[in-house]
């Protein structure tokens, strides 16, 4: 398996490690999985080209620091502000009382916990065997597992869902599908797994981690070839299958939340590869209702939240803190509906016009729009104290529908599926051609998806692409993982992160991206959005690597939401009817001004909605 990583020009090293499961391999429709800190620590891997295999402990070099020492090099900062002694293992914490449910107790390490789950949303707790291992070590259900059973048809005849089986073991019903679990990225020895309903409501474990499969299905050669004639909403129908248990959503009702998912966006396909001079293909994902490729995963979330709290008859409230395209995302995927909040803060002149009004002029009673005066990582701070207090975050169950919420990694993971059979030319045997994938990454959530897919089994190679905001490139390069004194604001704002849930490296300037707009105009007549454009510089810049391998870049959203990127580029906008529209609507936000308490403000919104719908969900 190939991972790459992009830094600056100068700098052009590119590090590989060996394939993951071999397509074909045989016929298990799971691998043993590596431990879900291994995943992102695979991802980790990719942006900071470190040249070692991701699912094992990664050895040092004097050149580059190991995955291993910057994983234990940001727990011992954690440690350290924590006061734990060296060598405390991850997700340790200072003798305390016992956390409730969900809650961070007192001295824990690491970012404050989201809600476990909902109260009274049971879900059966995880057997025995399936709790996280710690450290770097593999885990995963033990023996063989057997061949996929044939679920309900979905899309049209001969195209079923495939539900992994397991055989009889005493923990589940015989030949029953297969309870994926989710566990901490932390591998707190001990620590339960969670299903797919509990990790769509935390978004953190109860340590502080992140929530990753404990399992990974592999794929053949077969499921693969077959998979080639889906469509988008089909794929997302077969990845969900895989890591949703039909406990908890029957086939048929996942079919339908998807289809209802992707029933408002514009293109027939759902998403579009377009085919350019010079083997440039780029892959449209951002046709939606918002123009952003967020779209596509919060679409598909907001359906499966509706989907389990209309059974539970309970109430959520969601935070959203956004630099650009997650806010307005989030908001469509959830407006009007009676049983959730939404409150989303965004840095008031940080976004494009179009993203601003995107979100200040849903005027939906559950909608509440803040405009700070700060920055995307400022923004983030009341939010985090917020699910910090444990009385306040249960009383109102608080959740994030933000780049870690692992529903959003499960459908992004359909991306890397379309682009690779639209790119990839028919074979008739193993093994497959590799796709190079270009993909511009801000908090790492999209190229986590990539990952999680090229271990299933997808034989692709991944690039990651950044803007000038540096934090992966100083810690690949010099192990240094600290916070950068400025944060420094591009055309791409969405990529404008100093603290990120997967690291990011640096690469292109905003004077590159311009003129990469230009150059593709000039050869296409295709306008870029300066995101799309961070990919497709690395097109131009190295258009002779690979030159028989078919290559694609992402491309997260349309250049109508950026008509000041476009016209630095000295371009003429695309002129949208629904983004011209926004400038004529009603408006609605608050505004949180430096100075103020924005925690005690945010508080008071949120007790306040609650009032307003006092008495509905009691």
């Amino acid at each position: 398996m190939n991972l790459q990583s992009l830094g600056p020009p100068q700098g052009g090293a590119r590090s590989t490690c060996p394939r993951g499961p071999h397509v074909g391999s045989g016929p298990d429709p799971l691998t043993r999985a590596p431990h879900p800190r291994q995943l992102l620590s695979g991802a980790l891997e990719l942006l900071s080209g470190a040249g070692s295999p991701a699912w094992s402990p990664v050895s040092s070099s004097p050149a580059r620091p190991s995955l291993a020492g910057l994983a234990a090099q940001k727990d011992r900062q954690e440690q350290v502000r924590s006061g734990l002694p060296a060598g405390s293992p991850p997700g340790a914490s200072q003798p305390r009382e016992r956390a409730r449910p969900g809650g961070l107790g007192v001295g824990q390490a690491g970012p404050p916990p989201l809600p476990q789950r909902l109260p009274d949303l049971g879900s059966s707790r995880a057997p025995d065997g399936g709790r996280g291992a710690p450290g770097l070590r593999s885990t995963g259900p033990s023996g063989a597992l057997g061949a996929p059973g044939r679920g309900v048809e979905q899309g049209s005849p001969g195209r079923p869902l495939h539900r992994l089986q397991r055989p009889t073991d005493g923990r589940g019903p015989e030949g029953g599908p297969e309870r994926m679990r989710y566990v901490s990225t932390r591998g707190a020895p001990g620590a339960r797994g969670v299903d797919f309903e509990a990790a769509l409501f935390s978004g953190y474990a109860a340590d502080g981690g992140l929530l990753m499969p404990e399992a990974v299905p592999a794929l053949d050669w077969p499921t693969l070839q077959r998979w080639r004639a889906f469509s988008y909403p089909e794929l997302v129908g077969q990845l969900c299958s895989l890591f949703i248990s039909a406990e908890l959503i029957p086939e048929a009702d996942l079919k339908e939340l998807i289809d209802q998912a992707f029933s408002r966006f514009r293109h027939k396909d759902v998403v579009h590869l377009a085919r350019l001079k010079n083997g440039l293909n780029v892959l449209e994902l951002w046709h939606g209702a918002t123009y952003a490729f967020k779209d596509l995963s919060l679409s598909c979330t907001g359906q499966f939240l509706q989907y389990f709290l209309k059974k539970r008859k309970k109430h959520i409230t969601i935070l959203v803190g956004t630099s650009g395209d997650t806010g307005s995302s989030a908001i469509e995927s959830v407006r009007g509906e009676k049983n959730m909040d939404i409150f989303v803060l965004l840095p008031r002149g940080l976004c494009s016009q179009v993203q601003e009004l995107q979100m200040t002029t849903v005027v939906e009673e559950n909608v509440h729009v803040f405009l700070a005066d700060g920055n995307s990582d400022e923004i983030d701070e009341p939010i985090k104290e917020l699910f910090a207090d444990e009385d306040f975050a249960r009383r109102h169950n608080l959740m994030s529908l933000n780049s870690i919420n692992w529903s959003r990694i499960l459908v992004q993971m359909a991306h890397y599926f379309f682009a690779y059979f639209q790119c990839a030319p028919p074979v008739d045997a193993a093994p497959l051609p590799v796709v190079e994938i270009i993909v511009p990454t801000g908090g790492g959530g999209n190229l986590t998806a990539g990952f999680i897919a090229q271990k299933m089994g997808l034989p692709i190679e991944l690039v990651a692409v950044v803007n000038s905001n540096d934090i992966v490139h100083r810690t690949a390069r010099h192990g240094d993982f600290s916070v950068s004194g400025r944060r420094m604001s591009t055309l791409a704002s969405a990529m404008d992160i100093q603290l990120s849930e997967v690291l990011k490296t640096s690469s292109f300037s905003d004077e590159e991206v311009l003129q990469t707009m230009r150059d593709c105009w000039e050869e296409n007549g295709y306008l870029l959005c300066p995101h799309s454009a961070v990919a497709v510089s690395y097109h131009y810049r190295f258009p002779g690597h690979h030159s028989s391998r078919p290559r694609c870049c992402l491309a997260p959203a349309s250049s109508v939401k950026f008509k000041e990127a476009v016209l630095k580029a000295r371009l003429t906008p695309e002129i949208s009817p629904e983004i011209s529209a926004l400038e004529e609507m009603e408006t609605r936000s608050r505004t949180l001004s430096q100075g103020e308490d924005w925690t005690e403000m945010l508080r008071q919104q949120i007790e306040a909605a609650a009032e307003q719908r006092s008495g509905v969900f009691s």
